[in-house]
Order: structure tokens, then sequence, then C-alpha cells
């Protein structure tokens, strides 16, 4: 079974997303401190403040209480800023990456 880390994970979607304590404790009407002792494991939120957290942090509930999947292993920081910005792009600006994207690969598959 996979260890619980959401405090850890907490904060770094706070950091990932330029987020402080008081603005999260402010979004789900808790204190700095109940957020606080969240990311230090003193204290665990509870379902309802998961809930707001995953959509806030656009992140699934197994990712904020787990981690990040080991399926992929370790994601870099440059694979973390590459997530952000795909993410602040518009719909139609993602399907243009990923066309280029198809297109690198079938690039490499020719190569072989």
């Amino acid at each position: 079974m996979r260890k619980l880390i959401v405090g850890k994970m907490i904060d770094y979607y706070l950091k990932l997303n330029n987020i402080s304590r008081k603005s999260l404790g402010s979004a789900l009407g808790k204190s700095e401190s109940a957020v606080s002792k969240w990311v230090n494991g003193i204290n665990t939120p509870m379902a309802k403040d998961l809930s707001i957290m995953i959509e806030l942090f656009d992140t699934d509930i197994e990712t904020l209480l787990y981690g990040p999947s080991s399926d992929l292993g370790t994601i870099s920081d440059d694979e973390k800023k590459l997530i952000r910005d795909y993410r602040s792009i518009s719909e139609r600006q993602k399907g243009e990456i990923r066309g280029m994207i198809n297109a690198f690969l079938l690039l490499d598959e020719n190569k072989e």
C-alpha cells in the first residue's frame, strides 16, 4: 500500500501554483494554521476540503493523497514547467502541440 503524503502534496501544489497557506485557508474557510498543520503532517484535511483542493489544484484524489503515480517515473523540473505551461494555453494551441508531438514521433519511427 502506498504511503499517505497529503501534507507534502499540498505544499507541492501551493508552491507550484504560487498560492499561500493563508490564501488556501481562506478558500476553504480554514485558518492558515490549519493548513500549516496539514502541510506538517499534524492533521489531515477533511474529505470536503480535499474535494475542493483537487479542483483548485487541478489534480485527482490519488495524486493529492499519495503523490504522482510511479508509472511515469520521476518528473523532472523541466517536465513540470512544460506541464504548467501546457495548462495555461488554449485548447487550439494544445491541439497544435499534440500534432507537433505526433509528427516528431512519426519522424523517429521512420528513422528506425
